[in-house]
């Protein structure tokens, strides 16, 4: 069945079937089994690459994480403003957020779901994506403080907490109801991002 494929090309089928079946059945409902047919690799071959569901898991939510923030990181190299460069850090965080019907945005939803589960792994890992979220807000504004694009006064922490609370505060809106709209998604971009310049 996977005999011909070389390791690193199984490890990437496995982690994208992952992603389709975590998305689509949850991680409780998910089954390895699925996974290795879905990935054209035997159950076996899951196993030798990831050491249980939990972390196949962990590893599709840290690849999906990573790929944002290369994406945002890659916006800040551009000669942007700090303006600009947090535009795109809230269009990539909020565009993942959108798909929710598609799988990434179920990934996220799962995600958060599993959180308060006995799921090893995934409470430390979502602290941790939360903070190198939190972290990539915070060298963008003090890239723009120090180019002169926000106020001296600007508090890197607090800002930076604040837009995290209110990232974090439309994903619990997305997933239990009463936020679905796109037009809405970037009424919240564009309020942050003037109340950034303004504070």
């Amino acid at each position: 069945m996977d005999h011909k494929i070389p390791a690193p090309c199984r490890r990437e089928r496995i982690m994208a079937a992952a992603r389709a079946v975590f998305a689509r059945c949850g991680f409780d409902k998910a089954r390895l089994d699925d996974i290795a047919a879905a990935a054209s690799v035997a159950k076996g071959t899951v196993y030798w690459h990831f050491r249980d569901k939990a972390t196949l898991f962990c590893c599709v939510a840290e690849d999906m994480v990573s790929r944002d923030l290369a994406a945002t990181l890659h916006a800040s190299s551009q000669s942007l403003s700090a303006v600009q460069c947090l535009n795109s850090l809230l269009e990539v965080f909020l565009k993942r957020l959108v798909s929710v019907h598609e799988e990434s945005g179920s990934l996220v939803f799962e995600l958060w779901s599993s959180a308060g589960t006995s799921v090893p792994g995934i409470g430390e890992f979502l602290l941790q994506a939360h903070k190198r979220w939190r972290d990539a807000i915070k060298r963008i504004l003090e890239d723009g403080r120090n180019r002169g694009e926000f106020s001296a006064r600007l508090d890197l922490d607090a800002t930076a907490s604040l837009i995290m609370a209110t990232l974090t505060g439309t994903i619990v809106n997305l997933r239990f109801g009463g936020l679905d709209e796109r037009s809405r998604l970037d009424n919240i971009r564009q309020r942050l991002l003037l109340a950034v310049q303004a504070w």
